[in-house]
């Protein structure tokens, strides 16, 4: 724990789920997590502080490597679908699925962005970090606002 807050720059709050509740987690679904060594929860976190994980692919991540303990984060973050977009994706993203909403934008305005926001982090399946997408939808829904 100290290493991973001192070393990269994540919240604290998520290195203590990765670290405590996710393993319960993992162990409930019968994935082998006595094979999570301290390396991995490291390159995890380094991927993350590198905007190449979201947390909400920390869970996918550590299943990947308890699974396969051989691969680095690296690698089974790649393996499992994991690996980061950029921002220009996430808009792509966004933009893509407010255009078959714009009824459901028109006729909510901002309270449109809970279900679009589930939309979206569906699609991207735990790439994008879930703030970064909450302020491009909601960027979004203003410009279809203001038309």
């Amino acid at each position: 724990f100290e290493e991973i807050v001192k070393n990269y720059q994540v919240s604290s709050s998520i290195v203590v789920r990765a670290l405590e509740t996710i393993p319960i987690e993992l162990v409930r679904e019968a994935v082998p997590v006595s094979n999570l060594a301290d390396r991995h929860y490291v390159e995890s976190f380094a991927l993350m502080a590198q905007g190449r994980l979201a947390k909400e692919g920390l869970t996918d991540l550590l299943r990947a490597l308890a699974e396969h303990p051989e691969m680095t984060a690296d690698e089974a973050a790649t393996a499992a679908g994991l690996a980061g977009v950029n921002e220009a994706d996430v808009e792509k993203a966004v933009k893509a699925i407010i255009a078959g909403k714009v009824d459901l934008v028109r006729s909510k305005g901002e309270r449109a962005a809970a279900p679009l926001m589930g939309l979206v982090m569906k699609e991207l399946r735990g790439k994008a970090d879930g703030g970064i997408v909450s302020a491009i939808l909601k960027k979004e829904i203003q410009n279809i606002l203001n038309q």
